[in-house]
């Protein structure tokens, strides 16, 4: 299947509102496309950037957003830099705390 065509489903599905796993799926998704944004941002600068977004988008330091990424319960996709090279994207989940089960729980990806 065409990646466009998987894409495409899966915000379809999220959107329906199918269940934990829909949502989840299109977080996940959300989450992948940041960490490219932000790895052409260390590829293109030879830093990672400080922020996912600023105000106006007028912080070089940051990328070019000017507004909060939000997974799909509308909370904010939350980014750490760990040390280096390697950083964090979290989703906090439906409850929007640490932590939980099922649909609340944290959707975390680490990447260098």
């Amino acid at each position: 299947m065409a990646p466009t065509v998987v894409v495409s489903l899966m915000l379809m599905l999220g959107a329906c509102g199918r269940g934990p796993s829909a949502k989840v799926a299109t977080t996940q998704w959300l989450i992948e496309g940041l960490s490219a944004d932000v790895q052409r941002f260390r590829q293109e600068r030879g830093v990672l950037p400080r922020g996912l977004w600023s105000p106006g988008g007028k912080d070089p330091s940051c990328l070019e957003r000017t507004e909060a990424t939000l997974d799909t319960w509308a909370g904010p996709i939350v980014y750490t830099v760990i040390g280096g090279s390697r950083f964090e994207l979290m989703s906090l989940g439906a409850d929007g705390v640490r932590g939980g089960e099922g649909e609340d729980a944290d959707i975390v990806f680490e990447f260098e």
